[in-house]
């Protein structure tokens, strides 16, 4: 190496270093936080996050299956969160939940978005002693068939939902003081519903302007409470505020080991009831489709067309179709026998003399009269072809050798 070339290296190398020097001087490695949203078991399970808050502090928080939520209930024990605004409850079902409740246990529920039903979900009991005789006129006496929402719930402890149209969106979206247990909370609704009673035994947490947002209450033993909203205490809201602080005093306001479970519907009901229930004008205009389209599929406009009858087949297409499967299958080998056995039964008859002669002799005839060559008449006569090419062409010469004789 002479040394021009030691004195460009020594340059490169030199630049290399300092444009890594410059590289690792001005940059460096930062970790983001991206948000990729919810994962699946969160988007079917909006309070996912404040049950693993709840077992992580030592609480049994369980989310309770459709149509086994009532069997999992321990009599007069912990609190169940009603999340669902529409149930499905059968008579002996809601008599099972407010059983529950009057024997000790805490439910805690709000009332949907829209409210649409007004059922009477159960009478009072002569002997509950917390109940009051305004409660009783207060509810509204219609089908125990039809389902259940959380607001027809509410009704039964006295509590309706008031929403206030002139609220602003800050407004919805305030803090709302109030004293848990001794202690000043602050906790963020996130809603423009707003709730009301009118007994007097009922003691309003948080409240505002427009109305109440926490209300609590005895029901024989146990209790009640209702929130305007259960957005609080969802995945996106209840690290806000003092949210999670508020979900805790729910859970362990009477005692700290009692279990928590979450239940969103209860059995689902047949598809048609509801589907009837939801949308009956759909399905009466599907059902008069329907007839409309089996009767007109029993009229005509006219005549049957006749049907066309199938044609024949010429001879040859069956003779030709006949060749092709037997070449498919067997080779040519039989049908170039078929051609050789008739031409040589042919030119026995026709040329006797030229039949008697030696192979030589006769190929060399049959040249002639075919203008052929000699070796043309060997192959077409003898020689077995390994194509198809060499078929067609012994096909050709045998055929034109049997014109000729």
């Amino acid at each position: 190496m002479n040394r021009a070339n030691v004195i460009i290296a020594l340059i490169l190398a030199t630049g290399l270093g300092v444009v890594l020097f410059w590289f690792f001087t001005n940059f460096e490695r930062q970790q983001v936080t991206e948000e990729i949203g919810f994962s699946s078991e969160a988007r079917a399970n909006p309070m996912l996050a404040a049950a693993r808050m709840l077992r992580t502090m030592g609480l049994d928080a369980r989310l309770l299956e459709p149509g086994t939520w009532d069997t999992k209930l321990t009599p007069g024990v912990g609190t169940l969160f009603v999340l669902s605004g529409s149930w499905s409850l059968g008579e002996a079902e809601r008599k099972q939940l407010f059983d529950w409740v009057r024997a000790g246990g805490h439910i805690v529920l709000a009332p949907s978005s829209s409210e649409r039903s007004r059922i009477r979900i159960s009478p009072f009991d002569d002997d509950d002693a917390d109940s009051s005789e305004d409660d009783k006129d207060s509810h509204t006496e219609q089908s125990s068939n039809e389902p259940a929402s959380a607001g027809a719930l509410l009704k039964e402890f006295g509590v309706t939902r008031a929403r206030k149209r002139d609220m602003s969106r800050n407004t919805g979206a305030a803090r709302q003081p109030m004293t848990i247990i001794g202690s000043d909370t602050s906790v963020i609704f996130s809603t423009y519903a707003r709730l009301q009673s009118n007994n007097v035994k009922h003691l309003v947490r948080a409240a505002d302007s427009h109305g109440a947002c926490v209300i609590e209450g005895r029901y024989g033993r146990g209790s009640f409470t209702a929130m305007c909203s259960m957005r609080a205490l969802q995945n996106s809201r209840v690290g806000k505020a003092q949210n999670a602080t508020f979900l805790w005093s729910l859970v362990t306001q009477r005692s700290p080991t009692e279990p928590v479970w979450m239940v969103y519907d209860t059995d689902m009901p047949p598809l048609h009831q509801w589907l009837w229930e939801r949308i009956p004008q759909t399905v009466v205009c599907v059902l008069l489709a329907l007839l409309v389209w089996l009767w007109s599929s029993t009229r005509r406009a006219g005549p049957m067309l006749d049907l066309e009858p199938p044609g024949n087949r010429r001879t040859l297409e069956h003779v030709e179709a006949s060749g092709r499967f037997v070449y498919k299958h067997e080779g040519p080998a039989p049908l170039l026998a078929a051609i050789r056995n008739d031409f040589q039964a042919r030119l026995q008859r026709r040329h006797p003399a030229i039949a008697k002669l030696n192979d030589p002799e006769r190929f060399h005839q049959l040249a002639k009269l075919c203008e052929l060559s000699a070796d043309e008449v060997f192959r077409a006569l003898t020689v077995a072809p390994r194509h198809e090419a060499g078929f067609i062409e012994a096909v050709r010469h045998l055929q034109r050798l049997r014109e000729s004789v």
